[in-house]
């Protein structure tokens, strides 16, 4: 048997890509598996495939957005929408200072 080990953060960090490829490849895999399932269906109801093209597009837009969005706020300090984070800050220490003359 081999003793080798290598901690996993010398794999991910000798192997990490940017995170906006991670997420343009997650959301190409949804705009596949959207037109898939909305192909499926087309054929199965023997509806022509341009009438169910036009709500496909739309969904997977709007679900790429929603997942666009949720990524952007999570990174605060870049991108597109920045979140000042003063507000929350300020209300933590307001939480901490409640707390302590509660005590």
């Amino acid at each position: 048997m081999s003793d080798f080990r290598m901690p996993a953060e010398d794999i991910l960090g000798t192997f990490s890509l940017p995170q906006i490829y991670i997420f343009s490849v997650l959301l190409v895999l949804v705009l596949l598996a959207v037109g898939r399932f909305f192909g499926r269906r087309a054929a199965r109801r023997d509806k022509s495939v341009e009438s169910s093209l036009g709500s496909a597009v739309a969904l997977a837009l709007a679900f790429s957005l929603v997942i666009l969005l949720i990524v952007d706020l999570d990174r605060s300090y870049e991108g597109f929408l920045i979140v000042d984070q003063t507000p929350m800050v300020e209300l933590s220490r307001r939480f901490e200072t409640e707390r302590g003359s509660a005590n």
